[in-house]
C-alpha cells in the first residue's frame, strides 16, 4: 500500500513540474514576443 501511495505521489509530483515548466515557457516566451513587439514599435 505505502509502495502504491509514493508511486502515485511520484507521479504526481512529476505532472505539476511539466506543468510549471509548460506555464514557464509560455510565459517567457510571451515576454519575447512583447519585446520583439516593442523593438519593431521603436525601430
Amino acid at each position: 500500500m505505502y509502495v502504491l501511495f509514493s508511486y502515485h505521489v511520484t507521479w504526481l509530483f512529476l505532472f505539476l513540474l511539466l506543468c510549471l515548466l509548460l506555464l514557464f515557457f509560455s510565459i517567457s516566451a510571451t515576454n519575447v514576443s512583447i519585446s520583439l513587439d516593442s523593438k519593431s514599435f521603436s525601430g
